[in-house]
C-alpha cells in the first residue's frame, strides 16, 4: 500500500502531465548562460532561438530553461584551442492544476511540505556536453540538438492532444443525443 506522500507525488506527477494538456501558443524559453564567453554564447543562442515561429524567449513563466556553462578550452601556452558547453533544459514541476483537489485530502503540514517541495522541484529534459573549434557553429549545433531531443517531441505531443481534444469536443456527450 501507497503511504500518503507517495501518494501524494503520485498525484502532483500526473498534474504535472495534466498541466500540459492544453498546447501552449508558443515555447517559453528562460536563457541562462555563464562562463569565459557568455555573452558571445547568449547573443548566438538568442538569435538561432529566435528563427523558430513557436519560441519566446522570456525572463518569466518559462516552459523550458536553458542553462548552460561555456568554457575556453587552452593548451600550457594559454592559447584557446575550442570552446566547451555544459547544457542542461529542465521543466518546471506544475502542480496548480490539483492543488485545491490535494488540499481537501492532507493535513495542513503534509501539504506546506508538498508546496515547498514541489516549489522549485524541475524536471531535467536534457543534459549534454558540446565541444568545437567556434563559438558560433557549436551554439547552432545546440539549439539543433535542444530541437530534436526536446521541443520536437513536445511540438508533437502536442499536436497528438490538441487533436484528442478536438475530436472529444466534436463527439456529443451520450446526454446529449
Amino acid at each position: 500500500m501507497l503511504s500518503l506522500t507517495s501518494a501524494a507525488a503520485f498525484i502532483l506527477c500526473l498534474a504535472n502531465i495534466v498541466n500540459c494538456a492544453e498546447p501552449p501558443e508558443r515555447i517559453r524559453i528562460k536563457l541562462d548562460v555563464s562562463g569565459d564567453t557568455g555573452g558571445e554564447v547568449t547573443s548566438y543562442l538568442s538569435r538561432e532561438l529566435r528563427h523558430f515561429p513557436d519560441v519566446e524567449l522570456v525572463n518569466t513563466d518559462a516552459h523550458f530553461r536553458i542553462e548552460i556553462v561555456a568554457l575556453e578550452l587552452k593548451r600550457g601556452a594559454g592559447v584557446t584551442t575550442g570552446h566547451g558547453f555544459s547544457v542542461v533544459v529542465t521543466r518546471p514541476f506544475y502542480t496548480s492544476n490539483i492543488r485545491s483537489w490535494i488540499a481537501g485530502h492532507l493535513d495542513a503540514g503534509t501539504l506546506k511540505m508538498l508546496d515547498q517541495s514541489a516549489e522549485k522541484a524541475v524536471y531535467t529534459e536534457a543534459h549534454f556536453l558540446e565541444v568545437g573549434p567556434n563559438v558560433q557553429e557549436s551554439c547552432r549545433t545546440i539549439v539543433a540538438s535542444i530541437d530534436g531531443s526536446v521541443f520536437e517531441p513536445e511540438r508533437k505531443l502536442n499536436l497528438q492532444l490538441d487533436e484528442m481534444f478536438k475530436k472529444s469536443r466534436a463527439t456529443p456527450s451520450p446526454s446529449a443525443r
